[in-house]
């Protein structure tokens, strides 16, 4: 059984944070053209609405958006302390800064917003009413409503992926609703999973640090970053 123990902040207003709040500058993706980013330590993985994978490097302490097809990819924001999870709606990016104890909001132009000082903050994902959670740490958990949050996603048939929690030792996990939890890669130390419109995985690797696209049936997997 999945225990869920939550933190909401509302979007509902402008005033996320009367006291605390603040707008941040990043670096815009159209900024680092000239040469594609290298991935150091890629921690975190989402999927948006459109089929964008953006993936949280916590040693380079940037976001990357990475082509699902070939790997390639370009800085969408730089600034954080250690991003280490992310959610994804069709107008932003949500970014639980760990060290620096905040959740972060990245519009489509790169730019950062503060949303809320959360102690611990490893997590986050966000309801389709638009609340933004942060999902207690330690355990895996799942948001109602099916939101993918950092180490789960969620197919359209129901079915979970599991990823590199003290749960599945680091592994990536295929779970189907009333069944017992498939292996699908058990060699890499897996730290986050999203699923592509096409129903495709995409997982990154702490060790080695990669990104990989995987099959979600058969662990079949090609490397795109690393």
């Amino acid at each position: 059984m999945l225990v869920v123990k939550l933190a909401l902040v509302t979007l509902a207003t402008a005033t996320l944070l009367a006291a605390g709040g603040s707008d941040d500058r990043a670096v815009p993706s159209h900024s680092d053209t000239a040469v594609e980013p290298a991935v150091r330590h890629p921690y975190a993985v989402v999927v948006d609405p459109r089929g964008r994978v953006f993936v949280s490097d916590g040693a380079a302490r940037r976001i990357v958006l990475v082509s699902p097809r070939t790997g390639r990819r370009s800085v969408h924001a730089s600034g954080f302390v250690e991003p280490t999870g992310l959610a994804a709606t069709r107008e932003a990016l949500y970014v639980a800064d760990f060290h620096a104890s905040l959740v972060r909001r990245v519009d489509a132009a790169g730019s950062v917003r503060t949303l809320a000082r959360l102690p611990t903050v490893t997590a986050v994902a966000v309801s389709p009413s638009g609340a933004v959670y942060d999902p207690s740490t330690g355990r895996t958990t799942l948001v109602a409503g099916g939101v993918d949050t950092n180490r789960i996603a969620v197919a359209r048939d129901g079915t979970l992926f599991l990823a590199g929690s003290t749960l599945t030792g680091g592994s990536l996990r295929r779970l189907e609703p009333g069944g017992k939890p498939t292996i699908l890669l058990d060699d890499l130390h897996v730290s986050d999973v999203a699923v592509l419109p096409d129903g495709d995985l995409v997982a990154t690797t702490v060790e080695p640090g990669a990104v990989f696209r995987v099959d979600p049936r058969t662990g079949a997997r090609k490397k795109l970053v690393g």
